[in-house]
């Protein structure tokens, strides 16, 4: 059995240029300096603080992110190791 794996939660840092590439996907983050819940498609899915950067508690949204050219392209820290079907 081959397992792809997906995270359940991760830090990621961003930027405003790639902000708008998350917005492409349906995420909606506050603008810089506003700190708050982030959405995707209306469900919160984790929070972005100035300090420590983009919070994403959830494996559907991580998912999106990982399955698209954005996750291709950024640093996603604090992952969960483990493998997921």
């Amino acid at each position: 059995m081959k397992f792809k794996k997906y995270l359940n939660e991760a830090s990621i840092w961003t930027n405003p240029k790639l902000e708008k590439e998350f917005a492409k996907l349906g995420f909606d983050i506050p603008k810089y300096p506003k700190s708050g819940d982030v959405k995707l498609n209306g469900k919160v899915v984790g929070r972005m603080d100035n300090f420590l950067g983009l919070i994403i508690k959830s494996k559907s949204a991580l998912k999106v992110i990982q399955d698209s050219a954005i996750g291709k392209k950024i640093g996603i820290w604090n992952p969960d190791d483990t493998p997921q079907e």
